[in-house]
């Protein structure tokens, strides 16, 4: 595998190509179905990422201010100096009212590095990624972003980040992102201790999503 990453385009590319404008609008897609070996995955956060892109341009001030949007997609969480991932696929529930609520659940993650080739079939995290504790920043002419925890617990398979057996590792942190007309992406990085209990370790992590 040549990627330490199932994804192929960079969080901060899609914040960046997301101001510069948008393709077609959206009116909803269906549930992400996700792959099961490194290449489907990459294919799907490749696909859905570009669907992101191509959303059209929103300013703050046509921001709904009422309701809620439900968007789904996909998360990943990538563990660098392991050479070492995880893809899932999530849920976001965003309400506009005053300064914004946000609520959700990512879930079904995969886990890989290098030992698995491109088409062999990863094994399954259990565990879930809640998110909670969400706000919406509205700043006229410019593009809304949002923020919100997220905080979970995945146990990741035998061997996997050398832990010599299923561990459990804890994901928590605050991620922040934008919303686009019937689109969402998001970024986080935060540090969590190795299962070895040695320093702790750099993880980064998306999220791109479309309105349901």
């Amino acid at each position: 595998m040549h990627k330490k990453s199932v994804n192929g385009i960079a969080f901060v590319g899609l914040m960046v190509l997301a101001g510069c404008g948008g393709g077609g609008g959206n009116g909803g897609t269906d549930p992400v179905e996700p792959g099961t070996n490194v290449t489907q995955l990459r294919n799907d956060f490749d696909a859905l990422s570009l669907a992101v892109l191509q959303a059209n341009d929103m300013v703050s001030q046509d921001l709904q201010t009422t309701g809620s949007i439900t968007y789904e997609g996909i998360m990943t969480i990538d563990v660098e100096s392991y050479d070492a991932a995880m893809q899932g696929t999530f849920n976001m529930t965003i309400g506009f009212a005053g300064d914004g609520e946000i609520g959700g659940m990512a879930m079904d993650f995969l886990y890989h590095d290098d030992r698995y080739s491109d088409t062999d079939a990863l094994p399954s995290v259990a565990g879930t990624v809640d998110f909670s504790n969400g706000s919406i920043r509205r700043t006229d002419d410019r593009v809304p972003t949002f923020n919100a925890d997220f905080a979970g617990t995945l146990a990741i398979p035998v061997d996997a980040l050398d832990a010599p057996a299923n561990t459990d590792i804890v994901v928590a942190g605050d991620l922040v992102g934008q919303i686009r007309v019937g689109a969402i992406a998001a970024g986080f990085t935060f540090d969590t201790a190795t299962p070895a209990g040695a320093a702790p370790i750099e993880i980064n992590g998306e999220l791109v999503a479309l309105e349901q």
